[in-house]
């Protein structure tokens, strides 16, 4: 009788106290575990990349909850949000199971393998925005959903870890964005979130004004908050040893090997204007 007369409240509209919803927010995010054979782990690697791209969806919604983030606030964010990020998803499940891939998204250049899944993770927003007020990062007056800008950067072409690394430096360190998350992740393309307080065009020329000379960045296209750039990314030149016999060897150096970090052989990737 009693859950007759919850329902007819339910559907009449009248508020019923302890029956409010959670706020869920829908994140589709990419999760990556880093295959290292020297250091084995109890998880299998699809387990603890599940775990991994959980841990980007939360993430993504706290830094949503906080427009004034600056990004020397990370530490303080990583230990507010805990180890644990499966206490903030009310249910998630593995979109695309994308297994063993060459390495592209850990920071560690002596990794050559990662396992890469995308997930989709439905966050608890009022358990993510209670943690963040608990800590301190978050008023307890409602401030709703940032309103900053997103981007989605289109990176074309990538051949090793080292053009997306750089790519994503550029952005953190230089331009100095709120956020740059991977939301995909394929052979030789990826897809950045950026969330900047600067428009899609904006953002683009800002990139290829601040780009390093050995970062070569040719615009493609950008249809609404979507901005697509070709990456071709050359080692910067060698120091020169000080120390080193200037009587004249005359030896020419060697040309740099296409190779990546450790051997690391580059990503193939699709034909000529494929993308």
């Amino acid at each position: 009788m009693k859950r007759l007369v919850i329902a007819l409240l339910l559907a009449i509209g009248v508020a019923w106290p302890g029956l409010a919803a959670a706020e869920l927010r829908e994140i589709e995010a990419v999760g990556f575990v880093a295959l290292d054979p020297a250091m084995p782990s109890r998880r299998s690697p699809r387990d603890a990349a599940m775990r991994s791209g959980v841990a980007a969806a939360v993430r993504r919604v706290a830094l949503q909850e906080l427009p004034g983030f600056r990004p020397e606030d990370e530490a303080a964010l990583d230990e507010a949000l805990g180890g644990d990020p499966m206490q903030f998803a009310s249910r998630f499940r593995i979109v695309e199971d994308r297994g063993v891939q060459p390495a592209l998204l850990g920071n560690d250049p002596s990794i050559e393998t990662e396992y890469v899944v995308v997930v989709s993770v439905y966050v608890d927003v009022d358990r993510v925005k209670q943690r963040l007020t608990d800590e301190g990062l978050l008023s307890a007056s409602p401030v709703g959903i940032s309103t900053q800008p997103r981007v989605y950067l289109v990176l074309e072409g990538l051949r090793s870890h080292d053009e997306y690394q750089a790519v994503r430096s550029l952005l953190i360190d230089e331009l100095r964005v709120r956020s740059a998350s991977p939301v995909m992740m394929e052979r030789g393309r990826a897809v950045l979130e950026v969330e900047a307080d600067r428009t899609p065009r904006e953002l683009l020329s800002a990139l290829l004004g601040k780009a390093p000379d050995h970062l070569i960045l040719t615009p493609l296209e950008i249809r609404g908050s979507r901005v697509s750039v070709r990456v071709r990314f050359t080692a910067p030149p060698a120091r020169l040893d000080p120390g080193a016999d200037r009587q004249g060897s005359s030896e020419h150096a060697r040309p740099a090997s296409r190779a990546g970090p450790a051997g690391r052989l580059p990503i193939d990737t699709p034909g000529q204007n494929r993308y």
